[in-house]
């Protein structure tokens, strides 16, 4: 049999399959965009180019919202701020909380009457998970905060330190990935943090490389062999380290999280399961964050120069002992920055890929144009605000480091900034990885000068597969090497936390 006819056997069979089984929209939906294979062609674009699909479709189609089949039914995209204020507006049918009960089942492995106990109330569930994230919010401000400050720097200061005796070029991904994941995991999980042993962190980014399939749920445990496997090895790890006891040396926000199960009734090894896909929202954003700001502060000549004149009027010099001691507090970054603080958002600004999630639970008007029918998914993607050029001008596209510190000739509207996510679902530790970043930034640009092995500052594209990365990793690695800054040699250097309350520990982010 010719390959011709194979061909248009297949395509007469997708056509019939299309035809009996296709998506049949109310005329008052969003419009349904076409797809190249009938009943697969998104999901298909999906798994290939991850969250960036959807702002593929938004520059090729232009509608503020439509409707994608997908095998497991109808899928919204959000593409207009317009809109995504109207559906915050009706949070009540259009909900986060049932995402809470896909990733617990899916990525953490919770099943039965412990995920019935996490499961939201409004589906019969006891609700558990919902207050376990929001039990996190007041441990990531104020004195919570500035103790896991105190914990994140401490590493930070000696990974950095280590940095002076470092001859030879090194994978500057990689070593940012390592620091910044050590740094944020021995914050949170304390003296135990399970990051730190048996090859935990090196598993988790492997799980994490390898989310989307553990999404589709398909026989999980052989069409997602590599993350099942991957899942399951961190969450014997992770029930160890509550069993022993180990989150009463953790941070206020393992504790909180901890307590609040267990008053509601998840058991022990739900909550430790939860940690599992919880260290994407540790790390999956700060790590790659971190690497690009640093990237385009190093790469520019007129930005380095000008983040390392903020800097040096934020360090106090005590020149008392033998050697002077540099100390930068980490109070004075709310103020003292306002470029590189505008160049740590300008890059989520232009790095973020995901989508944030909801689901329909009642048949919706929204915004009195556009009914959304009951079971829907609906997706509001971060890369299409964030290049919606009513909201950041005709330069929307590009990376402007100084865009926010200049006035816009246009009002924003307060749901543009999509890095952290968005009402009611906003990161809850957005504060705690500000200051991460920033801390490493500044005090890198401060004590060495940092050039590409190969001579130019050629940056690896993106990885856009990766689905559970907020902002998107590098797709590969780039060579670094590091000198002490001449005039800078021969100096101790410090981090300082000056505890700080509630109300002004805050930075004031484009999200909040």
């Amino acid at each position: 049999m010719s390959l011709s006819v194979v061909l248009a056997g297949v395509a007469i069979l997708a056509a019939t399959l299309h035809y009996f089984f296709g998506l049949k929209l109310d005329p008052r939906e969003p419009p349904l965009l076409p797809q190249k294979v009938p009943l697969i062609g998104h999901l298909i674009g999906f798994l290939r180019n991850g969250n960036a699909y959807y702002l593929d479709l938004s520059m090729k189609h232009g509608q503020q919202i439509c409707t994608l089949a997908m095998p497991y039914g109808r899928t919204y995209v959000v593409n207009s701020t317009k809109l995504v204020s109207a559906v915050q507006r009706n949070a009540k049918t259009i909900s986060f909380d049932p995402i809470l009960t896909t990733v617990a089942e899916r990525l953490a492995g919770i099943t039965g009457p412990e995920l019935e106990a996490l499961k939201e109330e409004e589906t019969g569930g006891g609700g558990a998970h919902r207050k376990v994230v929001h039990s996190m919010a007041p441990s990531l401000i104020g004195l919570g905060l500035d103790a896991m400050n105190k914990a994140m720097l401490a590493n930070l200061e000696n990974f950095i330190n280590a940095l002076e005796t470092q001859d030879q070029a090194f994978d500057l991904w990689a070593w940012t990935r390592h620091v910044i994941s050590i740094a944020s995991t021995d914050a949170v999980f304390g003296p135990e943090n399970p990051y730190a042993k048996d090859n935990y962190e090196q598993t988790f980014w492997e799980y994490e490389l390898n989310i989307t399939l553990l999404l589709v749920n398909v026989f999980p445990q052989y069409t997602a062999k590599g993350a099942y496997q991957q899942r399951e090895f961190m969450a014997e790890k992770m029930i160890d380290y509550y069993r022993r006891g180990c989150w009463k040396q953790g941070s206020e926000m393992i504790k909180a999280r901890y307590q609040t199960g267990i008053q509601n009734g998840a058991s022990l090894e739900a909550i430790a399961r939860l940690d599992v896909p919880g260290g994407t929202g540790i790390l999956s954003n700060t790590v790659p964050t971190a690497f690009w700001t640093l990237c385009n502060v190093f790469s520019s000549p007129e930005l380095l120069a000008d983040v390392r004149r903020e800097a040096e009027k934020l360090f106090t010099i005590d020149q008392t002992g033998p050697r002077p001691v540099y100390t930068l507090d980490t109070s004075d970054l709310r103020t003292g920055c306002p470029i590189l603080f505008s160049a740590y958002q300008e890059t989520m600004r232009t790095r973020a890929c995901f989508a944030s999630p909801r689901y329909v639970l009642e048949d919706t008007l929204l915004n009195g144009e556009y009914l959304l029918k009951k079971g829907a998914l609906l997706q509001i993607p971060a890369a299409v605000l964030h290049h919606e050029q009513s909201q950041w001008g005709s330069d929307a596209a590009s990376y402007d480091p100084y865009r926010f510190t200049k006035q816009s000739s246009t009002k924003r509207s307060p749901v543009a900034y999509r890095a952290f996510g968005g009402a009611p679902a906003l990161c809850p530790g957005r504060h705690f990885a500000t200051v991460e970043v920033l801390c490493f930034v500044t005090m890198l640009v401060m004590r060495y000068d940092m050039t590409p092995a190969g001579g130019n500052w050629e940056l690896p594209p993106p990885n856009y597969s990766n689905v559970a990365a907020s902002i998107l990793p590098p797709l590969g690695d780039i060579k670094a090497n590091v000198t002490v800054r001449k005039g800078y040699e021969n100096i101790e250097w410090k981090f300082k936390v000056t505890e700080t309350p509630a109300e002004k520990s805050a930075f004031g982010l484009a999200s909040d």
